[in-house]
Order: C-alpha cells, then structure tokens, then sequence
C-alpha cells in the first residue's frame, strides 16, 4: 500500500491505498485505509513489543549482559517516544523501525529493523497481529481484537510526561558537542536540570514499564523522582524509589 490524501471542505484526509503492482487482477477491489487508523495500531503493536523484554531478547539473540542491558535501554526509550513523545518523535521512531507494513485480509505484518536496539544488525523482526477489514463504501474500517484497552487507572501522566522529556532532552545533549554547560547554553536550558533530565533518562527498564502501567509506588510523583539523586545501578535505583 502506498500513502495518499484527499482534501474535502478544506480538510486534508491522509489514507493508504492498494499499491497497483500489487493487484494481481485489474478486477481487484483498491483498498483505501484511513492513515491514522492503521498508524495507530502498527505504533501499539510496536510499542508493546519494546516494552516486552523477553519478547525484545528473543529477537535480538544477544548473550553479552552488557549487550543486552544497552538493548532494553534503547528499546524501552523508543516505546516511551511512541507512547508519549511528539508527532514528530513518534513519526521518527516508525520510520526508524519499520521496514514494511503488509495489510492481509485476515492479520497484519509488520517487518521491524532491529538495528536501530542493537547497532549494525541486519536483522529483521517480524511482528503479526489478527486484524479483519470491513468496507464502508470506499474506505476500509480496521478491527483488531484487544486494541480498545482501557489506560491503567493508577497511571499518572506528569510522571509520565516527566520521563518522556528525559529521553527526549538526552537525545538532544547527545546530538551536542561540547561540556554539558555549553550544551546548556545552546539549547537555553539550565545545566542542573539538564543533568536531573539524564540522570532520569536511565530508569531501570523494568521502572519504567511499570510507571507507564500504572504500578508505581505511591509515593513516587513527579517532584519525587525530580528531587532524587538517582544512582546509576538499577538495583539502587529500586531500593531509592520504594520498589523493593
């Protein structure tokens, strides 16, 4: 399927349309798929996979625990982009990760470049999920079972928030060059929240999968986690923020 737009009363639709190489009957029906409704269940899937480390482990094929620790760190940082970043971040991630989408009549595939968890990997990882098309005139309705759940209840979002503009401001400090004042000073940040912003960046994965579901102690509110001289070791970062 290739991307496309209409526009009707000044509004621009994007949709994917059936690729016509791919019809191998002129009598085929084209397909044409609303883009947000399909963007947004690939991104799910996608994120949901991340968030799964033994899922993540199995397609990577690491045996070095350095490796692999550096793998979920990336991992986990692309689903919080998906979950919680910009358009714009989310956009860079699919376009980082995803090779292909093929749309079946009966399930969805998505074909995932593994390089971008762990660097120069040729490898590919295939992700399918049941999804059935109904059509409603000219545009076709996706219905993929288990998409319509509900968000945790204990979730908070300012935690949330704060954990997303920490990956999102280490991002920036590492496209810099020069000491973390200057970098400040570029980016008209101040250093000590720059530094509070890294520090938070590296969550043990595990936090931060359970913040994004809601888990967390109660104690653990965004000032909390701001205030706290994280320590680089997971296992203390546990003990610091009441999960253990």
């Amino acid at each position: 399927m290739s991307p496309s737009h209409a526009s009707k009363q000044g509004k621009r639709y994007r949709y994917y349309i059936t690729h016509e190489r791919h019809r191998t009957d002129r009598n085929d029906r084209i397909w044409r798929v609303p883009a947000h409704e399909l963007e947004r269940m690939v991104r799910d899937k996608l994120s949901s996979f991340l968030r799964d480390e033994h899922a993540v482990h199995e397609a990577v094929r690491l045996e070095d625990g350095g490796a692999i620790e550096a793998c979920f760190r990336h991992a986990h940082a692309a689903a919080m982009m998906l979950n919680e970043g910009s358009g714009a971040s989310q956009r860079a991630v699919l376009q980082d990760m995803v090779k292909r989408i093929d749309l079946h009549d009966d399930h969805i595939d998505i074909m995932v470049r593994l390089s971008p968890l762990t660097a120069g990997s040729p490898d590919l990882h295939l992700l399918s999920f049941p999804a059935k098309r109904l059509r409603r005139g000219q545009v076709v309705k996706l219905i993929i079972p288990g998409t319509e759940e509900p968000a945790p209840t204990g979730r908070d979002t300012r935690l949330v928030e704060l954990i997303a503009e920490a990956h999102a401001v280490r991002k920036a400090v590492l496209d810099q060059s020069g000491s973390l004042a200057q970098i400040a000073g570029r980016l008209g940040r101040d250093r000590g929240h720059l530094a509070d912003m890294i520090r938070i960046s590296y969550l043990a994965p595990d936090i931060v999968t359970t913040i994004l579901e809601g888990r967390q102690p109660a104690s653990l509110k965004r000032k909390t986690l701001m205030a706290t001289s994280l320590s680089l070791d997971w296992s203390e970062q546990r003990n610091q923020l009441g999960f253990s």
